[in-house]
């Protein structure tokens, strides 16, 4: 009882420094809700119930009150704990005015008009999935009837996936469809919209929340994420989802900010997670004449602006089933996302840093020359983007050349994993990730594995159709996939979502060797199960049971720290090679 009354009047102590948060509500709303505790490794479910805390994802853990904070933190070693900040979408009401200036001014037709060398139109997000991380989409607005929208997820209160009217305005500004005659031109109107609801209360939403709508669209496999939506208060969980998601490859954009009324401006005032490195920010601008001027009435600016674009008076969809006009960075931060969509669609690989230098290079620059805090690295100009993503493309090899076996710099000889790794390079199934480094610690991508495989059988051609959407016609994975769900050695999360770019848990690991060994049959392989032999055995997701199994007994997946299998972790490219090594060369019961 006293450690817990000391961490208790610790906290306290704590928070009294914590900043207020100036988010956009009334200046008497409170600033948090109870606080986020992160340990250094997960609680059995059993205890965190003691605690009275919540699992929000992994390791983090809401606490509602100060108390139930210290009572968790005798129960784990505590890694970080922060408040569970207050955050809001960033807009105001401008009525229902039309116009579409901002697809011009940014030059928008240009994605409409690209095509690749057979004439096919080639920017308009085919196969790529943006998770719209707000307030929820209306489905079926009458501008949206055509567009690929997947299943909504709802991580707060609403039973529909609908808290107000904002996530079907971001919606619209990117994928309502094209020339119809009816509500807007949405930039890339053939990508997938994947609508995650984290507000409630019109816009409102907190920090555990928002995190676990993050890492709900890294889950299902987004390859971009639009979250205009932000706080004040510098914090630690957000932060660390937002890293999450750009470690994955996934491209994360937001707004700069709306300022509220009677705050100062100023270039050291921030919002959040605009200001965070990992995230794509977008400042707002005005019409001016037949320019466009930085927004300064209402748009944050500061040294983590990364470029601009229109965000006053424009024009989406709106909940009534019509059009309405309104003005806010959030509605800036959409034109970029589309352009994020295009990158994708055209690399898979690009990351947040690949994108951001091609956004450097093609901007307009405006206000002081070079970088400046209003308009970042200048004003967006969607024809200039696209010349400079056809020349990164043109001459890009999905896997760069790899140095002879045994010359990665990070595959040093002394390491575990050398010998596997010169295998699998000599073999030509996994090459370097640069000229001279192999990243033998990164994740595997499910796109990856399925190529791997693919090689190993010799590239066969397989006529069979494509349904996953998020498998464009023309990567350098699409026949492996295209094979191997004939083959029934894959199966995606559903019959059109593959998530290529998803990191490759070593429980899938397992049953895909498994089903590419053509399911053998597990009796007699071993007296017992061999999981039981692993303290997180019983965590093996049902449809890999039997795959994880097989790959135990027979050697090919050993445990960690020799107790934990870890099923739902990532595979690393060394531990990659190595069971590749093992299923071709033929691995006995002891794994050697």
């Amino acid at each position: 009882m006293k450690r817990i009354l000391f961490l208790a009047l610790s906290l306290v102590l704590a928070i009294s420094a914590v900043p207020v948060l100036a988010a956009e509500s009334a200046p008497s709303a409170p600033d948090h809700d109870g606080y986020l505790i992160a340990l250094k490794e997960p609680l059995d479910p059993a205890l965190a119930e003691v605690s009275g805390c919540e699992a929000v994802t992994d390791s983090l853990y809401y606490a509602d009150s100060i108390w139930n904070a210290g009572t968790l933190s005798l129960l784990g070693e505590v890694d970080y704990w922060t408040t569970n900040d207050i955050l809001t979408t960033q807009d105001s009401y401008e009525g229902y005015e039309t116009g579409f200036w901002n697809l011009q001014s940014v030059g928008a037709s240009a994605a409409w008009r690209h095509t690749d060398a057979p004439g096919n139109r080639d920017r308009l997000g085919d196969g790529v999935t943006v998770a719209v991380v707000d307030s929820g989409v209306m489905a079926d607005h009458p501008d949206l009837t055509n567009t690929h929208i997947l299943d909504y997820v709802s991580l707060s209160d609403q039973s529909d996936g609908v808290d107000d009217y904002h996530g079907t305005f971001v919606t619209g500004l990117l994928a309502a469809e094209v020339n119809n005659g009816i509500g807007v031109d949405g930039i890339v109107p053939n990508v997938n919209i994947l609508p995650i609801c984290i507000t409630w209360g019109g816009g409102k939403t907190d920090v555990k929340t928002a995190v676990a709508g993050i890492d709900k669209a890294v889950e299902l496999g987004a390859d971009v994420i639009t979250f205009s939506i932000g706080g004040t208060n510098d914090n630690e969980a957000l932060r660390q989802a937002c890293q999450r998601a750009a470690d994955r490859g996934i491209i994360l954009v937001t707004c700069a900010g709306n300022y509220t009324a009677g705050r100062v401006k100023s270039a050291t005032n921030y919002m959040y997670p605009a200001a965070y490195d990992c995230v794509v920010t977008v400042s707002a601008c005005a019409r001016d004449g037949d320019g466009v001027v930085f927004a300064s009435d209402y748009s944050y600016f500061n040294d983590g602006v990364t470029v601009s674009a229109p965000g006053t008076d424009i024009t989406s969809l709106y909940l009534d089933g019509s059009t309405a006009t309104r003005t806010g960075t959030s509605f800036a931060a959409p034109i970029v996302t589309a352009m994020a969509v295009m990158a994708k669609q055209a690399d898979r690989g690009i990351d947040t840093d690949g994108f951001i230098e091609l956004l450097k290079s093609s901007s307009t620059d405006l206000g002081d020359p070079g970088f400046d805090p209003y308009y970042g690295n200048g004003y967006v100009n969607i024809p200039a983007f696209l010349t400079a993503l056809n020349q990164k493309t043109r001459n890009v090899s999905p896997q760069p050349p790899a140095p002879a076996p045994g010359e990665y710099a990070d595959v040093p000889a002394s390491a575990w994993f050398y010998d596997s790794v010169c295998w699998a390079s000599e073999q030509g199934l996994m090459n370097g990730t640069g000229e001279e480094t192999f990243s033998p610690n990164a994740p595997v991508s499910r796109a990856m594995v399925v190529t791997i495989l693919w090689r190993l059988e010799g590239s066969p051609v397989s006529n069979a159709p494509l349904t996953f959407r998020d498998v464009p016609g023309q990567t350098w994975y699409t026949e492996a996939v295209r094979w191997a769900a004939a083959s029934h050695i894959v199966e995606g999360y559903s019959p059109d979502h593959f998530g290529p770019n998803d990191s490759l848990t070593r429980e899938q690991l397992a049953a895909i060797l498994y089903r590419y060994a053509g399911a053998p049959d597990l009796i007699g392989m071993a007296p017992s199960n061999p999981l039981d032999h692993f303290m997180d055995g019983k965590a093996v997701s049902s449809w890999a049971r039997s795959g994880a199994a097989w790959a135990v007994g027979t050697g090919l997946l050993t445990g960690k720290d020799g107790s934990r299998l870890d099923p739902g972790g990532s595979a690393s490219r060394a531990q990659t090679a190595a069971i590749l090594m093992r299923f071709c060369q033929g691995a006995d019961a002891s794994g050697k």
